[in-house]
């Protein structure tokens, strides 16, 4: 099942498991994208932080973990400019990922609401007859005027 997900485009994902389990995958895939950039990231610098010269404050860490983290750097250290540098790539990457996300997503999104089909609309439906109390033949005109005015609140 998995790997037919793997083999399959937005569009149909969207059309076999729904918007909402595009979004997930979406997001779990970010999330992958995001712990490789961590994990890179890491690769320089444990041994940056395992080759810091031994100081009176961190004379204590006898740990070989503990040597490859900042924790085996002193405060002083200019190496600490490296672990700066790697929080604004990590952060700004993060920022980056998150906004071609949300591009990818508002423009499937407004694909999905476009479609005639009922089940994207089952739900509204229900609710405009219960709060309105309108005919089935008149929510979906109420609900494309809705959209076309305010396309985020449908």
């Amino acid at each position: 099942m998995l790997l037919s997900l793997c083999r399959m485009n937005d569009s149909q994902i969207i059309d076999e498991c729904g918007l909402d389990a595009f979004c997930f995958l979406r997001i779990l895939s970010m999330g992958m994208k995001i712990s490789a950039i961590g994990a890179t990231l890491a690769l320089f610098l444990c041994p940056l932080y395992a080759t810091v010269n031994e100081s009176e404050e961190t004379a204590y860490i006898t740990d070989g973990i503990l040597k490859i983290t900042i924790t085996h750097v002193p405060a002083s250290s200019s190496r600490l400019i490296a672990t700066a540098l790697a929080a604004y790539i990590l952060f700004g990457s993060t920022m980056v990922l998150i906004l071609e996300e949300f591009k990818i997503f508002t423009s499937h999104r407004h694909h999905y609401l476009k479609r005639l089909k009922p089940k994207n609309f089952s739900g509204m439906f229900v609710f405009a007859r219960f709060a309105c109390g309108i005919s089935l033949s008149l929510n979906s005109l109420l609900l494309f005027s809705l959209h076309s005015k305010h396309p985020f609140a449908v």
